[in-house]
């Protein structure tokens, strides 16, 4: 089947039949010939007869090489024929006979665009530049600019374009696409909501929208807007949506109840199946356990320990992290982990998440090994949890309220627990303990200098090579 060129992308090339004034000059057709004239040519054209007109144009050419009116025709049906390589000879032809003319410029950035030329990004700015007033150039000149990485120039083009064709769906798509890429997550909603608002309705906007709204923590306008896609598309993705939104508010029943109805219909093969079983996962661990049940999941078949073992089963399924687009699974598995009694397998996946850079993203990873560390039974295991504990206070106050922790990142009740029981220790009265030759201050106001803390971390990672060694 023939590939058509969209309505809006023809506009950027260059149609210049109804402004062409074919000049007087005309070719002499043979008598073999005689349909070869101008005006087989722009019937040919206006009935987008694109092989007849790229011949007609051929042959007119023979006779008038320098014919801009015969080669834009030759150029615009050899792009709509999908025959770029022979369109751009064409077009920049046209540049060297017209120099800065819009519709050749506009021509030949479309054809390089599709053939991804280094030069198309250059070109399609200038087309861009000289047609301000054509929505299609900006859109070109910005798909143009996002295919070569210069993403915030790309997102003014889209702008641009949307304010000249405010109702196009491509546009707005691509505009929200550039904010998320930069991250601005609030533009990224307001693009699509606002799409709505003005009446707009479409299933990728409904799911934009949504994944937007959670992404700047709006979760009940998330939910709102969820519901009145599914009642209209019955989409599992816009369910998934709402189910992560749930989660979020801590309506963790609601959130696995829809999840698992999404997660049971949706076939592995399914690009959002990881997502899918990443948050099913997450809102499972959320679900109430006791922390009595922590560490006996191979002699007991506590509710909690089900759980644990469901969501590890669901989140060794995800196959790449990277299409989850967040940065705590392993902080969720080492949690799974360690719910279950795997602790070395925990300590291991959550030392994998503590980043070289010691920064706040660390803070929950810190956290969670500190927890997982304290279940050891090992003095000195628990004192290293002491110290992680406190650097990930260093680098979040917030790890101090359990209650927060709780309503921001949705631990499992275990982890709460025995946050809780460090929280305790590090906050009774100061006492030394010996662990590998050195003094580990449990107080809740340990020496912060560079060189305290080089000494700490030279000491734990003594402790752990000793540790290891000894198991």
């Amino acid at each position: 089947m023939k590939k058509h060129i969209p309505a809006s992308i023809a506009l950027c090339l260059a149609l210049w039949l109804p402004n062409i004034a074919f000049s007087q000059e005309t070719a002499t057709p043979s008598d073999n010939d005689a349909e070869i004239s101008t005006e087989s040519l722009k019937t040919a054209y206006e009935q987008e007869q694109w092989d007849t007109a790229a011949n007609i144009a051929s042959k007119l050419l023979e006779s008038s090489p320098e014919n801009v009116d015969y080669l834009a025709i030759q150029g615009i049906s050899y792009a709509h024929l999908e025959k770029f390589s022979e369109a751009e000879s064409i077009f920049k032809k046209l540049q060297t006979l017209k120099p800065d003319d819009p519709k050749i410029m506009s021509s030949l950035c479309y054809t390089q665009f599709r053939l991804n030329r280094k030069e198309a990004p250059d070109n399609c700015k200038k087309s861009a530049s000289l047609n301000p007033e054509i929505a299609a150039a900006q859109l070109i000149a910005g798909q143009a600019l996002e295919n070569a990485n210069q993403i915030e120039d790309a997102n003014k083009l889209y702008a641009a374009a949307l304010k000249l064709n405010p109702d196009d769906l491509q546009t707005i798509s691509l505009l929200s696409n550039t904010y998320y890429l930069l991250k601005n997550y609030k533009k990224f909603a307001e693009t699509n909501v606002d799409a709505l608002n003005r009446g707009i309705d479409n299933p990728i906007l409904y799911l934009n929208a949504i994944s937007a709204l959670n992404l700047v923590g709006d979760y009940e306008k998330a939910i709102e807007l969820a519901d009145k896609g599914i009642a209209k598309y019955h989409d599992s993705v816009m369910q998934q949506g709402k189910g992560e939104a749930l989660y979020r508010l801590n309506r963790i029943e609601e959130a696995v109840k829809l999840l698992r109805e999404v997660n049971g219909k949706t076939p592995d093969s399914s690009v959002i199946k990881p997502r899918s079983n990443y948050y099913l996962a997450r809102a499972i661990l959320a679900e109430p356990c006791n922390a009595g049940d922590a560490g006996t999941c191979d002699t007991s078949e506590s509710a909690c320990c089900v759980k644990a073992q469901e969501a590890i089963s669901l989140l060794e399924a995800i196959q790449s992290k990277s299409q989850l687009n967040d940065d705590d699974y392993d902080i969720y598995a080492g949690l799974a982990y360690m719910i279950s009694g795997d602790l070395e397998k925990a300590e291991a996946t959550l030392s994998k998440a503590i980043h070289k850079d010691m920064n706040q993203d660390n803070a929950s990873a810190l956290a969670a090994l500190a927890v997982t560390l304290h279940q050891f039974s090992d003095p000195r295991d628990k004192a290293a949890a002491m110290q992680y504990y406190q650097q990930a206070l260093d680098a979040s106050p917030d790890f101090s309220d359990i209650q927060k922790v709780q309503q921001t990142r949705h631990w499992p009740q275990i982890a709460l627990d025995i946050l809780g029981q460090l929280k305790a220790e590090r906050e009774k009265p100061a006492v030394k303990k010996s662990g590998c030759g050195c003094e580990i201050a449990t107080s809740h106001a340990p020496d912060s200098t560079p060189l305290a803390a080089l000494l700490s971390i030279l000491c734990m990672l003594g402790m752990m090579l000793r540790l290891r060694r000894n198991r």
